[in-house]
């Protein structure tokens, strides 16, 4: 008597991760099933970690221990109040990470070694302790999406950046200077996105003056973004695939590239803010891109 029919692994492992994306509530008997099943599905459940605001994994469940589930975690939001010593305890238990946003006080430069046994693909974090040479490090060897949630405004502490050979998207939270955009565009060989991200005050002079920045302005790379951020929800967005900041500052890049908007009346469609973004700069984007 033939016994029942053996499914390729790759089918089985879709199937499991099909139930439980499907139903939640049936992931720990999944997990029960063999050992195979386990690994799959704590996969899943362990792949995205908060550790700022309303946490997850919880504190308190079957297995809360960061020892158990680390292994599995990559995308990894953490910082507040936690102190060096126990943000380190944490990210030496996961060491698969490659997308971490950590938001702290501590100096950027303390994490570079830990960092440095990664690959990294995505950071957000201050560099602000960081100096040029530090960009050199094998922790930035592998990252292709930074998010610089302060690094100054000069070039001089800006041209670290430069360093970084995998670079494609740069989103700068500092009101920098016109000097350190240009160069940045110039000199990043790779970049693709420059994210210019205003929370809240002047521009510099941006709303005037535009002959002087028009070489910026017009560069489809370069994106601007007035809006109030640092939400975890749009880190969140990101690490589980849904629409973020990135995907709307290519969604825009796109519509510049295709030359819909570069008539002189339609220079401030380059901002990214919630009156631009509801009007018809989002028809735009939507049409060009498919994101909605």
């Amino acid at each position: 008597m033939c016994g029942p029919p053996i499914l390729p692994p790759e089918l089985e492992r879709k199937i499991f991760e099909l139930v439980v994306e499907e139903h939640p509530k049936s992931a720990l008997p999944v997990m029960l099933v063999a050992a195979r099943t386990h690994y799959w599905v704590a996969s899943i459940l362990y792949n995205v970690s908060n550790q700022l605001g309303r946490t997850y994994p919880p504190v308190r469940g079957s297995n809360p221990n960061v020892k158990y589930y680390g292994t599995y975690v990559k995308h990894l939001i953490i910082g507040g109040d936690k102190s060096f010593e126990g943000l380190c305890r944490y990210l030496s238990a996961c060491p698969n990470l490659i997308d971490i946003a950590i938001w702290t006080n501590c100096s950027m430069k303390r994490f570079l070694g830990l960092f440095s046994d990664l690959k990294l693909e995505r950071l957000s974090a201050s560099l602000i302790s960081l100096s040029p040479a530090d960009f050199r490090s094998a922790a930035f060897a592998h990252l292709t999406h930074l998010d610089a949630t302060k690094c100054g405004a000069k070039w001089a502490q800006c041209q670290g950046f430069v360093f970084l050979p995998h670079l494609t998207h740069l989103a700068i939270n500092d009101m920098i200077d016109i000097d350190t955009l240009r160069q940045l565009l110039q000199r990043c060989e790779r970049l693709k996105i420059l994210l210019a991200i205003n929370r809240g005050g002047s521009w510099y002079g941006w709303d005037c003056d535009w002959d002087s920045r028009r070489d910026i302005i017009m560069d489809p790379r370069f994106v601007m973004m007035k809006i109030v951020r640092y939400v975890i929800g749009d880190w969140m967005n990101s690490a589980h695939g849904k629409p973020n900041m990135w995907d709307w500052a290519e969604a825009i890049s796109s519509v510049k590239k295709k030359e819909s908007y570069k008539d002189g009346g339609k220079l401030w469609t380059t901002w990214f803010d919630e009156i631009t973004w509801e009007g018809e700069l989002s028809k735009a984007c939507e049409q060009n891109s498919g994101l909605s």
